[in-house]
């Protein structure tokens, strides 16, 4: 009913006055996991990014670039797009034109022209950003930067380090949201996406009967709830895609590609639905 009620709610860390309070509301775009797909092909991506932008864009024509990340690295095309426009202006900021460099990359902010990288082209780009920038290192459970996959904000997700921006990932989340609304909706809640408990020890993984192969307790995500996409499911179990590829060990290894059999199996009961 006020500002006053709400932050007494919010100094409780109770949701006892919402008008939701039994079911709270999570933006599919900020909570979807960068380890999933779109449905989006190359034709369409670029139909999308060339109506916004120009050829003079660093984003013009860039489609198959973004596919071909996603066919490379298991990231989300769609998601890397929406990436690219919000960290890039569009493409039109000095860094993206003059260093083909979409995301900012090693910029700072006491002089970010000349302490951005250079890129030899835009795929070179992209492929530099999902594979070193994310997938080392805010993909990789065990590194400084990492508190999941998703977008997110200062709880949890890439905006717990990414940016100082507290609203980035909502910022980010709304040009996917507008990409898939012009493009026909056909990404929205395509994945089922779980809440793991956050007190969770331990999961097994490539199958029930394997061995632990995610256990939070080794990770940054320990004492967060991370959103993670269900893959399948069983009676008892959810099957979850893991942050990083597996090796022959059932270790979480960043040196292998993540496969669309990377997942690890999770007990129903310490699993959140949110969408």
């Amino acid at each position: 009913t006020d500002i006053y009620t709400m932050i007494d709610d919010l100094r409780l860390d109770v949701r006892t006055n919402a008008v939701n309070s039994d079911e709270p509301y999570y933006n599919y775009y900020q909570y979807l996991s960068f380890r999933s797909k779109t449905n989006y092909t190359i034709e369409e991506l670029n139909s999308y990014i060339n109506s916004k932008v120009g050829p003079s864009s660093g984003l013009y024509n860039t489609g198959e670039d973004f596919i071909n990340a996603q066919e490379s690295v298991f990231i989300n095309a769609a998601m890397e797009m929406a990436f690219g426009i919000h960290e890039s202006g569009w493409g039109n900021s000095a860094i993206a034109q003059d260093k083909n460099n979409l995301f900012g990359i090693n910029a700072v902010d006491s002089d970010a022209y000349n302490s951005a990288t250079s890129f030899d082209s835009v795929e070179d780009c992209i492929i530099y950003h999902v594979s070193y920038f994310l997938g080392a290192r805010y993909f990789n459970p065990t590194y400084s930067v990492s508190f999941g996959t998703n977008f997110g904000n200062k709880q949890q997700g890439m905006n717990y380090k990414y940016a100082s921006d507290a609203y980035w990932g909502e910022k980010i989340a709304r040009h996917y949201y507008n990409l898939d609304k012009a493009l026909g909706f056909k990404d929205y809640n395509s994945y089922k996406i779980g809440f793991l408990d956050k007190d969770t020890i331990g999961y097994y993984g490539p199958s029930t009967d394997s061995r632990v192969i995610y256990d939070s307790r080794l990770y940054n995500y320990y004492g967060l709830e991370i959103p993670f996409v269900i893959m399948d499911e069983t009676d008892l179990f959810y099957v979850l895609q893991l942050p990083v590829g597996v090796n022959n060990n059932y270790e979480l290894d960043i040196n292998e590609v993540l496969q669309i059999q990377d997942v690890f199996y999770v007990l129903k009961d310490d699993v959140r639905i949110i969408n």
